[in-house]
């Protein structure tokens, strides 16, 4: 960089820095910021012959004013004046000033990317560097597009200095992750990545961040550089300190150079070349082999940088997964970081070893640090560290462990951190499950982990031991006795109770034939927990109670005095009076026989994903890496719902006890965990989705205790269909409720222009189509509302939820995959179009995942900030692929312009005074029509304030006369608007007149409720 004269010294900007730390008070500092502020703006407009220094002192007077916290609208064209000097202090300053106050918008950008290109092109490399730091701080779309094919030639240009080269490969990272779109590759990408074998380390540091995004973006044309990275990283591991003595740190050769190197070898699978493979191994054992010798240095920056090379070395050893010597001795290296007394390498090393328990070569190795990866989870002080041991307790958990492990999981639970209980409560329901090689040990655990931690035991935990048992004829009697046992504690959680409760009354009399556990003991020990639970657990327990009605007709009496009492007859829950009136007289009505269909024992569930791990997926993919690979590589976990003695003979005389999973080879029938067998077929009309808009996992099929009781009787309580035999037995009729599923406002307000009732099968077979919904019928229902179904057909449903306060908005867009058939290579992205650029922002919040699995539902939020007025609406493009078969929705969004709008109180006064101010000319737009459907007042009042305005009662004379005013939100401007509607009842029609000090306003507020009334 240049050296500055001493005649650039601003003697001027010194004083005036040291005048503002002196002021005494916030008043006086503005004072002094006013007076300086008056003093430039008369200098810019009255001298007009200012010479640079005076500019440029002028200008960073305003620079600091700004980073003061105060605004500055002038001095930014004095600013592009300094880019055209030939001095570098001069042009410095006004580089930095347009990078931090000149919007990428403005109206000057057109004369800065002049005066940019004319820096770029010239022969002095700091005039190129400070365009080049400038481009990339604004790094906008505008100048990704001006500079996207100039800077490219500055990189490979063999007449460019280092510094450029460096500048312009960080500026063009810079602008590639603002537009992909509109970078060509043709021209120069072949010759990018040959700058990996540059003199220059800087270069080459510089070029490594650049080739690894676009690698990660294009493979394919990049994937020449595996070799030369090999080659530079053999060159920097391999030399002496001395060799690379310019850029070593602390006696480490390059340590940036080499994580990025090794990240980049990251987006590349092994190499195929015998000699770079060997090259690349022997970089890595190097590496390891380092590790290992004596610290050149006792600082921690030195330890720190090796440190850093080597995790990447291991990430990169993990990446590959080939090399069984290297992996070991990487979880060798890593078991040493686990009792380090740096908290930071403890943490890694555990985060690392997670990796490697997924891989065959090393999973042994990790098995062997068990004792000290629960001996941390017991001692180590950082909660951070503890929830890494507990991933690694997990990954590394197999059959021959299991029980231990899960053992020290429920012993650390009792005293585990808030923010991991409930995470830990689904891995040790998990581990228990998969590899459980009795179901009595499966039921204890489980029971066990209720009450450990109750709160946090959510409903798919609780739900699947229900699906095992009932699923499984020989655990369901030793199930019935022990949470018999368990509910007779002084202090039982709530879900002890439901668990107790369902299974009682559905294998009660198992267990009732012991005295100590007879019919009426049974229910009194249920019904002592009554008062002191929730009314969904109350719920459940009335249907338990009718369930003990058809399985102990000896206790009949005394349930129905409980279900006729008037506490219950007349309780202020609707549901729990529900129950209790329709469970009363449906044990009076009806004879013994239709009691005994309606409420026989529960079938045995069907084939499914384990609800317990989909929601483990949700919460932390990773976690369930290594258990989704072992699913892939065995048999699906079924077990039998009815038991064998033979079989059981046999797993008895065995060495090791089988797992259930073992079992169920030589049995047919449900799966116990799910994640091996194909999920059911939906059924034709399509109401798998239930609501789009919950943050809620895959629901397990367990009976819902809080359906009324003729839901139950027509869909029975595990929410399969009973027969219409059966439903019409028992009084009930029955309805088609296929079009009934979650509903945002009633049947009606669903928008499904591509309504089918093809099958899952025809729906795969479609050919690639573009849908798109009803726009116009769409808009008008979503003006008033802020949720609900935008789109739906075989084999996709797209809901929305919005939410807008002022200027901002966020919309929440659900997708739900109506199919068993995993959508692939799914991408959603919002297009604003050429009517919305500068008039509305939209950024992503969430993003949405690049798959659907079947029957899932999966999540994608933006954030909106309006600009100024608009009228068209953003685009939601939607495009995945089907069976291989692609796809592509395009749908509005239901975002429009009276979102924005905030309703205001106002008096009759201020009404009307400002409604007289309203009337020029532009600012009224009136519509006399008529009235699509008979006027009423009430529905006027509403549609009102749906739109968004304040119903202003008693502003009009005539009370049939809506009155409304609002203020319209933007980031330019607050638009005010008043609004009258004036109904002629005998002549069936309307006046609406809307004035706003903005014409477009007032016309498109109008034309929009004209379509509503």
């Amino acid at each position: 960089m240049p050296t500055v004269a001493r005649t650039d010294a601003m003697r001027g900007l010194a004083v005036f820095i040291s005048d503002i730390r002196n002021c005494k008070s916030k008043e006086a500092e503005s004072r002094r910021i006013n007076k300086e502020l008056a003093n430039i703006r008369s200098k810019f407009k009255g001298d007009k012959t200012l010479d640079g220094y005076s500019k440029k002192k002028y200008v960073c007077k305003l620079l600091f004013i700004f980073l003061l916290g105060h605004d500055i609208d002038f001095g930014h064209m004095e600013a592009v004046n300094l880019l055209g000097s030939n001095r570098y202090t001069e042009k410095q300053i006004g580089y930095l000033f347009i990078s931090v106050l000149v919007n990428a918008r403005s109206d000057l950008m057109k004369l800065i990317v002049q005066n940019m290109k004319n820096d770029i092109s010239s022969s002095k490399p700091v005039h190129v560097n400070l365009a080049l730091h400038c481009i990339a701080n604004i790094g906008s779309l505008e100048m990704a597009e001006a500079f996207g094919p100039e800077i490219p030639k500055l990189i490979v240009s063999p007449q460019a200095s280092e510094s450029v080269k460096q500048s312009a490969a960080l500026c063009l990272l810079r602008l590639f992750r603002t537009s992909k779109e509109s970078m060509t590759y043709a021209d120069w990408a072949s010759r990018v990545i040959h700058l990996l074998n540059d003199h220059h380390m800087g270069v080459v540091t510089a070029a490594s961040s650049l080739i690894q995004a676009l690698a990660q973006h294009s493979p394919a044309e990049y994937k020449g550089c595996v070799a030369l990275a090999v080659s530079r990283l053999s060159r920097i591991v391999t030399a002496a300190y001395t060799d690379l003595q310019d850029y070593s740190y602390y006696f480490v050769p390059a340590p940036w150079l080499s994580v990025k190197l090794l990240r980049l070898l990251q987006c590349y699978p092994v190499p195929e070349e015998p000699a770079v493979r060997g090259r690349l191994v022997e970089c890595l054992e190097t590496i390891l082999n380092k590790c290992q010798e004596p610290p050149k240095s006792k600082k921690v920056q030195h330890s720190n940088a090796k440190n850093a090379v080597l995790f990447e070395a291991i990430n990169l050893i993990i990446h590959i997964d080939s090399e069984p010597n290297l992996l070991v001795r990487a979880c060798n290296q890593l078991g040493q970081f686990l009792q380090h007394r740096e908290t930071n390498l403890r943490y890694l090393a555990l985060e690392s070893m997670c990796l490697l328990a997924n891989s065959e070569f090393s999973a042994e190795a990790v098995k062997k640090h068990r004792e000290t990866v629960i001996n941390a989870l017991k001692t180590e002080r950082d909660v951070s560290v503890r929830q890494r041991a507990v991933d690694l307790l997990y990954a590394m958990c197999d059959k021959t462990n299991a029980e231990e492990i899960v053992a020290e999981m429920l012993a650390y639970l009792k005293t585990a951190d808030y923010a991991i209980r409930e995470e830990m409560v689904l891995k040790v329901a998990i581990l228990s499950e998969k590899y459980a090689s009795d179901y009595t040990w499966y039921v204890d655990t489980i029971l066990q982990l209720i009450r450990v931690a109750g709160d946090y035991v959510s409903e798919e935990v609780w739900h699947r031991v229900i699906q095992i048992v009932i699923n499984r004829d020989d655990a369901q009697g030793y199930a019935a006795k022990t949470v018999f046992e368990n509910l007779q504690a002084p202090a039982c959680h709530e879900n002890m109770v439901k668990v107790g409760g369902y299974i009682l009354g559905e294998f009660g009399n198992l267990i009732a034939g012991d005295k100590r556990s007879s019919p009426l003991i049974q229910f009194n020990l249920l019904h002592s927990k009554f008062h002191l639970c929730s009314p969904s657990t109350r719920a459940l327990l009335l249907s338990t109670y009718v369930k003990f009605i058809n399985l102990f007709p000896e206790i009949k009496s005394t349930v129905q005095n409980v279900l006729k009492n008037p506490n219950q007859l007349r309780n202020a829950d609707v549901e729990l009076q529900q129950r209790a009136l329709e469970y009363s007289q449906l044990s009076s009505i009806t004879s013994q026989d239709v009691l005994a269909t309606v409420l026989e024992e529960m079938p045995p569930f069907p084939e499914r994903e384990s609800s317990i791990l989909a929601k483990l997926k949700k919460k932390k993919p990773s976690s369930t890496q290594t258990h989704e690979k072992e699913q892939k590589e065995s048999k699906p976990l079924i077990i039998k719902s009815t038991s064998s003695p033979t079989a059981n003979n046999h797993n008895s005389e065995t060495k090791e006890k089988p797992t259930l999973a073992q079992v169920a080879t030589q049995q047919q029938s449900v799966d116990l965990l799910g994640l091996g067998a194909p999920a059911a077929a939906p059924s034709a009309t399509n109401d798998l989705l239930v609501d789009v808009l919950a943050d809620t996992s895959a629901e397990p099929s367990v009976v819902d205790f809080n359906k009324s009781t003729d839901e139950m009787l027509v869909t029975g309580m595990d929410g399969s269909e009973a027969s219409a035999e059966q439903a019409g037995a028992a009084g009930v009729f029955v309805t088609n409720t296929a079009d009934q599923m979650f509903d945002f406002g009633g049947a009606d307000d669903v928008t499904n222009t591509t309504t089918t009732t093809t099958s899952s099968a025809d729906a795969t077979a479609a050919s690639s189509a573009e849908y798109s919904n009803n726009d116009d019928e769409m808009m008008a229902k979503f003006l008033f509302k802020n949720s609900g179904v935008i789109f739906e057909n075989a084999s996709l449903q797209i809901g929305v939820k919005c939410e807008f306060k002022e200027h901002f908005g966020r919309v929440g867009i659900f997708f739900g995959n109506n199919t068993p058939t995993e959508l692939t290579e799914f991408t959603s992205t919002v297009d604003l179009g050429a009517s919305l650029q500068g008039k509305v922002n939209v950024t992503i919040y969430k993003e949405a995942p690049n798959r659907v699995f079947g029957n899932e539902q999966v999540q994608y939020f933006i954030n909106l900030e309006c600009l100024s007025m608009f009228q068209d609406s953003p685009v939601l493009r939607v495009n995945f692929k089907q069976s291989g078969r692609p796809q592509s929705i395009a749908v509005k969004l239901p975002v429009v312009i009276n979102k924005f709008l905030e309703p205001v109180d106002m008096n009759a006064q201020d009404f009307f005074a400002r409604w007289k101010q309203l009337g020029l000319p532009g600012q009224e737009s009136q519509k006399i029509f008529t009235a699509k459907v008979a006027i009423n007042t009430e529905d006027n009042q509403s549609k009102v304030t749906g739109f968004g305005f304040s119903n202003l009662v008693g502003i009009d004379p005539n009370p049939d006369n809506g009155v409304g005013a609002g203020i319209l939100k933007t980031k330019s401007a607050q638009v005010g608007c008043l609004l009258r509607v004036e109904p002629d009842i005998q002549a069936n029609m309307y006046r609406l007149t809307v004035r706003s000090s903005n014409a477009e306003v007032s016309s498109t507020f109008c034309s929009s409720l004209e379509e509503q009334f």
